[in-house]
This record gives structure tokens, sequence and C-alpha cells, in this order.
């Protein structure tokens, strides 16, 4: 990768250890979710992946969350609720570091969208898959 002066450096990507039989765990047993197939067959190659030091990262099995943990206090709070979804409905595997994420949408199988933390929103429906793979091509052209 090049610097801001041209000069190179090295990004190092790192992931854990395979996990050949994901298992859902405390959160998503509490949840009622299983992990997606998708995910799972990920897990089997790396359990967690992305740049040493940096926010966005996929998180490894131990670390995904059932959105509804978080923010149900907050909108209990506020006293407001999401627009056309429930917080149960998203599993978070891909934070930003800015508040914003990646999640698996209980109603659409193995299919993404991106949450949007300063609107509530969820867009951008698209294929587990073909989001990582859009991912690992941005992060290469940083």
């Amino acid at each position: 990768m090049k610097l801001y002066d041209d000069r190179d450096y090295y990004g190092v990507y790192t992931g854990g250890e395979p996990l050949l039989n994901a298992e859902p765990n405390k959160n998503l047993k509490t949840y009622n979710w299983n992990i997606p197939n998708n995910l799972k067959a990920f897990y089997k190659i790396h359990n967690g992946f992305g740049e040493i030091y940096e926010a966005n990262y996929i998180m490894a099995n131990e670390d995904i969350k059932v959105m509804e943990e978080m923010m149900n206090p907050i909108c209990k709070e506020q006293n407001v609720k999401p627009d056309g979804y429930s917080f149960n409905d998203l599993l978070e595997f891909f934070p930003d570091g800015a508040g914003n994420t990646q999640c698996f949408y209980k109603n659409i199988g193995n299919s993404t969208v991106d949450w949007d933390h300063e609107v509530w929103e969820i867009s951008g429906e698209i294929d587990f898959f073909e989001f990582i793979n859009e991912r690992m091509s941005e992060i290469d052209e940083e």
C-alpha cells in the first residue's frame, strides 16, 4: 500500500482459527437466532477477519450480537421505535467503527443490510459473500 507521500507500507489482515462447527453464542440463543449459513461457511475459513488495528472487521462467532440487546433499552429510554423493522431482526457482524454496521436481516436469510445509526434506517440489501467481496476490494484500494 502507499502512504500520502508515496512511500510503501504493509497492511496486515488476520482472522481467527477456523471454526468448523459454529454454534449460536449466548446472545444469539437469548434472541432465538441461529448463525446464518453463509456466516457459518465463512467461519470454517476464518473465525472473524480484518485488518489489524482497524475498526472494520468481520466479528468472530463469540462477538456477533443481535442488535436488540443494545438498542431496545435506548428505544425504551427515548420512547421511540425503528420504522419497518425490529432490532431483534438484525444480527450485527461488521461494524464500521463510526456507529453504522452491516447486519444479517432475519427476514431475508443470507442477505445483509446496512444499518445507519444516525437515521435508524436499514438499506442496501446484499448477499453476504457479495458484501465480503466488495468490502475486500475496497480495502485493497485504500
